[in-house]
């Protein structure tokens, strides 16, 4: 994805507006058979407004549940959820209570079409716990090493991320994923590193499943269909963008505005944030385009730019038509 940077007044912006189709309930109750019970009588309603038809597809239910409910509770309450009709997945965890002295259990049920979820599992081993000292994030690491390593490290980082990518989302074009939502084992950073490097324009939603380790003698406790996973990996969905997106949406205008330099290549991000462009750091090249523009100060005399407070700058995100599709928030 290209970006490039745009002068604009901020009456010029416009604000885009998500809708979806979940229907979320949270149950709490301090009487664990109650609360079962209570959800058992929910989600076998749910049988009868299943989707019908081959093509329909499954409808997905997303759950998490509270582990410390006593196990007789719990093993009922799971068998239920893996007894739900084949047009039904559910997909959830195990969690810590929400509340002392309250079991909980909460679930989400997907109300569009089922062609627009893709469900998924992924069996990237989790990071193994640090007990001593502190984790070494992606951010802290030595900028001379990344240099060292070059742009042939960085075309196998990206072959690799491909190849540990859970086989349901390799069938689909990576700019059709709008979200991702997941629940994954604990130390999870390879996994999260894997998707915000294969998707970095979409949203990522997650929780960290709780240690389950005297509930169920598991790590964790992950969920899809009748399927559990004990100790690495993550289940999810990711949720694809309407096919009908690119002529239903209103187009936006910014006017008023100038563009410095050509456009840039996003190269390395990380979650929201842009690490680089065109290979290079981020906020130096950014400073260098407009240090280097004419329209800034033309009254400049020295090789020194100053910036004013008074000027807004936006960093604009293109489409493969070169049209800006989203600016962010002005900075400068």
């Amino acid at each position: 994805m290209a970006a490039k940077h745009c002068l604009l007044k901020p009456s010029s912006l416009g604000i885009k507006l998500r809708r979806t189709y979940w229907t979320a309930t949270t149950f709490r109750s301090g009487s664990p058979q109650n609360l079962v019970e209570t959800v058992q009588q929910t989600i076998t309603s749910f049988a009868f407004s299943a989707p019908t038809g081959v093509t329909a597809g499954p409808s997905i239910l997303l759950f998490t549940i509270s582990k410390r409910i006593p196990s007789k509770f719990l093993a009922s309450l799971v068998q239920s959820f893996q007894d739900l009709v084949p047009s039904i997945e559910p997909i959830g965890c195990l969690t810590e209570d929400s509340s002392i002295g309250l079991h909980s259990v909460s679930i989400a049920r997907w109300s569009g079409a089922a062609t627009e979820l893709v469900p998924f599992t992924s069996s990237i081993r989790s990071r193994a716990s640090i007990s001593v000292g502190r984790e070494i994030l992606p951010s802290d690491r030595n900028d001379s090493t990344a240099d060292y390593m070059g742009q042939a490290h960085q075309v196998g980082a990206e072959s690799d991320n491909v190849n540990l990518l859970p086989e349901e989302l390799r069938r689909i074009p990576q700019s059709s994923i709008d979200s991702l939502v997941f629940f994954s084992a604990p130390s999870p950073q390879p996994f999260l590193n894997t998707l915000q490097r294969t998707f970095p324009s979409a949203n990522l939603m997650g929780l960290v499943g709780s240690s389950t380790a005297f509930e169920t003698g598991r790590q964790s406790t992950l969920f899809r269909n009748r399927t559990i996973l004990g100790e690495h990996g993550a289940v999810g969905i990711a949720i694809l963008k309407p096919v009908s997106k690119s002529l239903t949406s209103p187009v936006v205008k910014y006017q008023n505005m100038e563009t410095l330099g050509a456009p840039m290549r996003v190269t390395e991000a990380q979650g929201n944030i842009i690490l680089t462009l065109d290979s290079k750091r981020a906020t130096g090249y950014l400073l260098e385009v407009i240090r280097n523009s004419d329209r800034i100060n033309e009254s400049q005399t020295s090789s020194e730019l100053i910036i004013s407070k008074e000027k807004e700058f936006y960093l604009g995100f293109l489409d493969e038509q070169n049209v800006i599709i989203l600016l962010t928030e002005k900075f400068g």
